[in-house]
């Protein structure tokens, strides 16, 4: 219990630090819209299902969809950043993820970095870091689930808390 209760401190310290370098991204400012579109060559889009039963006889799905793409801007050809998705459900159930309205000979918008370093926060899957997802989408997106495993922290901090305090008073 007070170990769960450290963990969780340790982990609200670390997360609150990525939330303060998350919120300094400007991507706004540190990308702009390439004037010519992109050309998709290839799309990977890999569906992993898992599941987990407990002795009650309750069972969880979730899918795990992992995307990429390959792509051309002026004649020189990018590879995406990975993105990974969880979702709650079984993936034949799954109707929305990244990259699944996309094809190999699509156009689609591009962008590039103008302001240089650029942060290491910004996933990119290339080298010169040219994307096909908007990166302000993308930053919303770190900044969602960082606030999701802060919260995740809050709750094995109160629950490691509640034990120290409840279940084991001698420790106090």
């Amino acid at each position: 219990g007070c170990l769960l209760a450290t963990l969780g401190l340790l982990l609200i310290v670390a997360l609150n630090a990525a939330k303060d370098e998350l919120e300094q991204l400007d991507p706004e400012n540190d990308f702009a819209l390439l004037a010519e579109p992109c050309i998709i060559e290839q799309v990977e889009v890999i569906k992993d299902d898992d599941s987990s039963c407990s002795s009650k006889g309750g069972c969880s799905y979730w899918c795990d969809i992992t995307s990429t793409a390959l792509f051309r801007s002026q004649d020189v050809q990018y590879a995406s950043a990975e993105h990974s998705q969880r979702h709650d459900e079984t993936c034949e159930e799954v109707d929305s993820y990244l990259f699944k309205d996309i094809s190999a000979g699509d156009e689609v918008s591009c962008w590039q970095p103008v302001v240089y370093p650029l942060s290491s926060r910004y996933p990119c899957g290339n080298q010169e870091c040219i994307k096909i997802i908007d990166p302000t989408q993308e930053v919303e997106k770190l900044q969602e689930d960082n606030d999701s495993a802060i919260n995740f922290s809050i709750g094995m901090l109160a629950v490691g808390v509640l034990f120290c305090c409840c279940v084991c008073p001698n420790v106090w």
